[in-house]
């Protein structure tokens, strides 16, 4: 089973694959982890790639961040669709908590203080341009993959207890949707 989790920053998507990875079992991978480097400097593109083969090709596997291609491995597409104002607020706690250090999931000397702006930026570049074109994508995938829109607090928990009634042989009863 193939699950990837995608969304703003601050959306919770880190937070979500952690506990979707611990409920079934399945190992659990950053993007993040491969396109930086220590030092909030970017891995090159031809080896971004060539991870990102190595991941998608393996059988099992949760995978947060924001990836096409990941997306169109994926067997389950679960899309973190806040507010802008949730992501900003989110993104502002997880900066205060780890403001002059890393995040555990992040490279060595990857302190949150270091990229305050441009993260401001980030998340409002995907509200206003990115997650159009992540909802036309994930509106199209839905015809061939297990599709879940996210829009609120009560939708995720909805999803969480889906998750959490494994069958006997360990495969997930899902229900092929859009929304939740």
């Amino acid at each position: 089973m193939k699950i990837f989790i995608t969304g703003n920053a601050g959306s919770g998507k880190t937070t979500l694959s952690k506990k979707l990875s611990s409920q079934i079992n399945l190992p659990l991978f950053h993007l993040d982890t491969i396109v930086w480097l220590p030092g909030w400097r970017r891995q090159k593109a031809d080896e971004i790639q060539r991870q990102l083969i190595n991941l998608v090709n393996k059988e099992n596997w949760v995978i947060d961040g924001v990836s096409s291609f990941v997306m169109d491995n994926a067997d389950i597409i679960i899309f973190l669709d806040v507010p802008l104002y949730k992501a900003y607020w989110r993104a502002l706690k997880r900066t205060c908590k780890h403001l002059f250090k890393q995040r555990p999931e992040m490279p060595a000397n990857c302190s949150e203080i270091s990229v305050v702006k441009e993260l401001v930026k980030i998340i409002w570049y995907f509200h206003t341009k990115l997650r159009y074109e992540l909802l036309k994508k994930v509106n199209n995938s839905a015809v061939t993959k297990k599709m879940y829109h996210i829009k609120n607090n009560k939708e995720l928990f909805i999803l969480i207890e889906k998750f959490s009634q494994l069958t006997l042989n360990g495969m997930i009863n899902l229900e092929q949707s859009t929304s939740i």
